[in-house]
């Protein structure tokens, strides 16, 4: 727990600095990073890490796609999404070429996982891009969750939520994890919006709340589900007593993702919460 805790600490004395400056290119180059760490740690546990004509594309697009998405904003969502098909049909032919080293069933996760990291991490840029503080529900959303899932789950956790892929976890730590995000939610849009903002703003925020934090823990549990598929603990070790990036983030691609969708949604509707 010790160990943990002082991670935990660590961790957060260099990720403030990173969110301070994250109108600099500090913060697409910290994106960036983290995106490789990751493609890597998946590579390891499918079993491609030593297979360079399939992970090497793959790092150079998710390191690239921050700085673009810093450059250009929403004006390359197009262009992304022909990136990653190109990326497919890429993956397509290294599987007909390669038929007798590499199944379909392998390149089809290791699309599948690329494409769930690179999207989860560009959408951070991409929310960062369209205002100052709402990408940080990313982070609220999926470490608020996290942290009263488990308080609540130790003293009040009866019921196993999916015993078979995560046997700590609870349905009551799931409901208080939920209900604790949503109030965050609130909570963060009284300190951001103008004095006065109209009440719909925070039934929407509380309604995201629930929402995002459903997302983090499906993101959570997928990813555990991953690895004990492929008979690992933990996907790295470059976080003492938690494991790897993914094993640190893997709520945070998913909630980025489904909090850009959501935001984008809510945007062509013309509502605007910031």
């Amino acid at each position: 727990m010790l160990k943990r805790i002082i991670t935990s600490v660590v961790a957060v004395i260099i990720l403030l600095p990173i969110l301070w400056f994250s109108d600099t290119y500090i913060f697409p180059a910290a994106l960036a990073l983290v995106t490789c760490i990751s493609l890597y740690e998946m590579f390891s546990c499918l079993g491609f890490k030593t297979k360079h004509a399939v992970t090497f594309p793959a790092y150079v697009i998710g390191a690239a796609i921050p700085f673009v998405i810093k450059l250009y904003g929403n004006n390359v969502i197009a262009a992304l999404c022909a990136i990653m098909i190109l990326y497919l049909l890429y993956l397509m032919m290294i599987a007909v070429i390669g038929h007798s080293k590499h199944s379909i069933k392998d390149i089809s996760m290791c699309y599948l996982t690329v494409v769930y990291i690179i999207c989860g991490f560009s959408s951070i840029q991409f929310l960062r891009g369209r205002s100052n503080s709402i990408y940080l529900l990313i982070f609220i959303g999926a470490w608020i969750t996290d942290i009263f899932a488990y308080f609540t789950g130790v003293f009040f956790g009866k019921h196993k939520l999916c015993e078979a892929v995560s046997p700590k976890k609870t349905i009551e730590g799931s409901i208080g994890g939920t209900l604790f995000c949503a109030l965050a939610f609130v909570a963060f849009g009284f300190i951001t919006l103008n004095k006065g903002s109209a009440i719909w703003k925070y039934a929407v925020l509380a309604g995201l709340g629930l929402i995002i934090s459903v997302v983090s823990q499906i993101g959570d549990l997928s990813m555990s589900l991953i690895k004990r598929h492929y008979g690992i603990k933990d996907f790295g070790k470059i976080f003492p007593g938690h494991g790897g990036m993914l094993d640190r983030f893997d709520s945070i691609i998913a909630v980025s993702s489904i909090l850009f969708i959501l935001i984008s949604t809510l945007n062509s509707f013309n509502i605007n919460i910031f």
